[in-house]
């Protein structure tokens, strides 16, 4: 019996190839989360020029987003630059982040995004340095008086997701108890009631970890009502609510696993189910 001789692959026939694989899982992930989902398709070249800073444009349902993530850094021109997943096997984009780079991305302020006393969720894959410091996953937050949330590590390597009331400048937060996977891919997942004030204003907040709820405590504050509609824009990787930049460092899944963000709280059937659902596409690393 001869040789396996493997397909040759030109480019034209390669991207094709992809629209195929992803095409079907961002309809998959839409149908799971539901009409208000927005899904950032990083490194997908059918929603954005990777070799300009012109950026992607979101991926959504019926009530979704219609908006571009600017890439502030050509991704081909990152310090390890992007590229396609090689072979054939339909893996997602991976975006490996260097901070000091400009290697995040941003889209201009929208209602849409301000969740006051209303349900959110943010789910991200990512393979996450272990290395000192704050690192940013998600945010809309902008020097110390346009604050609305960020999803981000902390320098123990715990998952944290804060929110702010601006008119009383305080903020409420829940904090995994233990540290998160560092240098291998895992899913993250933050959903959040919309539901909760004062002492209780980050009770309704859950995080999980590739599935599963993680343990996590939270801390609020007697102050804190409700989440301001401010003018802060949106990041991917980068937050500046320290009025600094925190930037994030290590790498982030795109395509149809890019980070994803819905107007409800998930629940731990669909956070499971994505897991499942997308977990296969993670190419490397686990």
């Amino acid at each position: 019996m001869g040789a396996r001789t493997e397909p040759r692959y030109e480019q034209g026939a390669y991207l094709h190839d992809l629209r195929l694989r992803w095409g079907p899982l961002y309809e998959q992930v839409l149908g799971l989360f539901g009409a208000t989902t927005t899904i950032i398709p990083l490194g997908d070249p059918f929603y954005g020029d990777i070799n300009s800073t012109t950026g992607c444009a979101t991926v959504l349902g019926a009530s979704g987003l219609a908006t571009t993530f600017a890439y502030i850094a050509a991704p081909t021109a990152y310090t390890t630059p992007f590229g396609i997943p090689s072979g054939i096997t339909g893996g997602a984009p991976e975006f490996e982040i260097v901070p000091g780079n400009s290697q995040y991305l941003r889209a201009v302020d929208a209602a849409y995004w301000t969740r006051a006393l209303a349900p959110m969720s943010i789910v991200m894959w990512v393979k996450i340095t272990n290395t000192a410091g704050i690192r940013a996953l998600f945010s809309k937050a902008e020097d110390a008086t346009a604050r609305e949330f960020e999803l981000y590590v902390d320098a123990s390597d715990f998952l944290t997701f804060k929110t702010w009331d601006e008119t009383a400048n305080v903020s409420a937060k829940r904090v995994s108890d233990a540290a998160i996977p560092m240098g291998r891919w895992a899913q993250i997942v933050m959903t959040h009631s919309g539901v909760g004030a004062g002492a209780n204003a980050a009770g309704n907040i859950a995080l999980y970890v590739d599935g599963a709820a993680f343990a996590s405590t939270a801390t609020g504050d007697a102050a804190w009502v409700t989440m301001q509609d401010t003018t802060a824009r949106v990041y991917v990787a980068l937050s500046l609510s320290s009025g600094s930049a925190d930037e994030y460092t290590g790498s982030i899944a795109g395509g149809p696993l890019g980070p994803t963000f819905v107007q409800a709280e998930l629940s731990a059937n669909q956070v499971l189910r994505h897991y499942r659902m997308t977990h296969p596409y993670i190419y490397s690393g686990i």
